[in-house]
């Protein structure tokens, strides 16, 4: 990208990487031993966390290897909590002494995926920034922005009824597993389609008043990227770790990051000229509603 004076940064978000990897599995092991409590806690700490190793550097006037060393201290902590509380479901109270293994076994296949989830969150960016100058790809970036308190709220309601679906699955009850689920795709959704129809008319406006003049070209780009709230409504993929299926998460996951590649390069490298930045995010969008629907077929 041309930006050698950030190699030295690079080291420190590699200490971030390396302290928050081991931890994408903890939230389903503990889920598994019907810990959601703990889980709700831990997701709302790491969030207030995170953010502040962010906002205070910031507040304070402080660069980017300050914001970084921040976040590495974050999730070196975060990394020490998740040891603890795994440690904790394997403790004296634990029924079966592999449990924990078993349930890291498991797990991983959830987990693993999340790193490639991370590339496709990013993909439309990553292959961006290589055809386009600084100054407008920092439009882009300004406008290629989720939402981040619906997620939170998709993943919030999941977690409640999670054990009650696992319940279900086990006990061969197949209606009250989709009864149970139905309830909570249609409670969520009373949160999130309001939410996707008022940013659907005032996201434009609302993105102009957050950003000065210069990022004006990513506008179309984060009203476009509103098209992807309702995908948090089922939680398609934690359905499928619930039903005993963590390998096809996986798999999906492999199957639809080359096609996400392709359809975004060739986004970027044939409508870029015509549609400009609207032709990576519209790229975006069909991607992840494709990947919705071919896990909705799974499920």
């Amino acid at each position: 990208y041309g930006t050698p004076r950030l190699r030295g940064d690079l080291s420190l978000f590699a200490l971030y990487a390396f302290f928050s990897f081991p931890t994408l599995a903890i939230n389903s092991i503990l889920l598994s031993a019907g810990r959601t409590r703990t889980v709700a806690t831990l997701a709302f700490a790491s969030t207030v966390l995170e953010t502040a190793a962010v906002l205070v550097p910031l507040v304070l006037g402080l660069g980017l290897t300050e914001i970084l060393w921040a976040l590495a201290a974050y999730a070196a902590l975060r990394f020490a909590a998740c040891v603890a509380l795994a440690w904790s479901v394997a403790g004296p109270g634990w029924e079966a002494p592999g449990a924990l293994s078993d349930l890291t076994w498991f797990s991983l296949p959830l987990a693993l995926p999340k790193v490639l989830c991370i590339i496709e969150l990013y993909l439309d960016r990553l292959i961006l920034g290589l055809y386009i100058p600084a100054a407008v790809f920092a439009s882009y970036g300004r406008g290629a922005t989720r939402l981040p308190f619906v997620p939170i709220l998709a993943s919030s309601a999941l977690s409640v009824v999670q054990v009650g679906l696992a319940r279900c699955w086990k006990d061969h009850d197949a209606r009250g597993f989709l009864d149970l689920w139905h309830e909570s795709i249609r409670k969520v959704a009373l949160l999130i389609l309001p939410m996707f129809f008022f940013f659907l008319v005032f996201a434009v406006p609302l993105y102009r008043l957050a950003f000065p003049p210069e990022y004006a070209d990513g506008a179309m780009v984060f009203w476009l990227y509103v098209f992807l709230l309702p995908l948090s409504i089922s939680a398609n993929s934690h359905i499928l770790g619930l039903l005993g299926m963590p390998i096809a998460v996986a798999r999906q996951e492999f199957v639809l990051l080359v096609p996400g590649i392709l359809l975004t390069w060739g986004s970027v490298h044939w409508l870029l000229p015509v549609l400009g930045l609207a032709a990576p995010a519209l790229a975006t969008v069909v991607f992840w509603w494709a990947g919705w629907l071919f896990l909705l077929r799974l499920v």
